[in-house]
């Protein structure tokens, strides 16, 4: 499989930034769920 330089620069430079917001977003949606599994509400047990 041959890289091209612009799929290159866009694997090194974008994908960084891109890989962040699913991070935050499967961390969010992970502490969501744990509540909701748990039975809190939002503004429940908001300190935690």
């Amino acid at each position: 499989m041959t890289i091209k330089p612009l799929e290159q620069l866009y694997d090194i430079r974008v994908m960084p930034e891109l890989e962040r917001f699913p991070v935050l977003l499967n961390r969010w949606g992970f502490t969501l769920a744990q509540f909701c599994d748990s039975g809190f509400e939002p503004g429940q047990e908001a300190g935690t």
